[in-house]
């Protein structure tokens, strides 16, 4: 089922993935990847709520796991809660520091959000001073992560 899910995936089907992910959680539900596949998919369809319980549920049972942690904090920036999602990725550098290349994903992800946070701030900065909104469109916070 996960090798459905991914190949789904592949081709963008992100729905179709989800089924997959999901019934071989069904087999499978101590398997973190799953999950942090599964989280991926909510992502990418914009189902930002789901894919945090995904992301918690993949950090909860491999709490060494950067990839789950990174899904996790992109999905909780994404749905708005900027400031729970900083503080989770710090916390999930101090769990994955063993990883080297999980590290490093973290430690982009955590300037990535800075950055938006940072444009953020200034755009309610000018729309403030000119009263009324700014029309430039926001730039989204994208997940380039693959699946496993």
């Amino acid at each position: 089922m996960k090798a459905k899910g991914n190949d789904q995936f592949q081709k963008k089907k992100y729905e179709a993935a989800v089924k997959y992910y999901s019934k071989a959680i069904k087999y499978h539900p101590e398997n973190h990847i799953i999950y942090g596949n599964r989280a991926l998919c909510y992502i990418r369809s914009e189902k930002y709520l789901k894919a945090v319980g995904d992301g918690k549920r993949a950090t909860l049972i491999q709490p060494e796991w950067a990839k789950g942690h990174y899904r996790y904090c992109e999905a909780m920036f994404l749905l708005g809660d900027h400031k729970r999602a900083m503080a989770a990725n710090k916390w999930a550098q101090t769990l994955c520091k063993a990883d080297p290349e999980g590290m490093k994903d973290l430690l982009q992800q955590h300037a990535k959000f800075n950055i938006e946070m940072e444009e953020s701030k200034c755009r309610r900065e000018e729309e403030s001073k000119v009263g009324r909104p700014n029309t430039t469109a926001t730039k989204k916070v994208s997940s380039k992560r693959y699946v496993q």
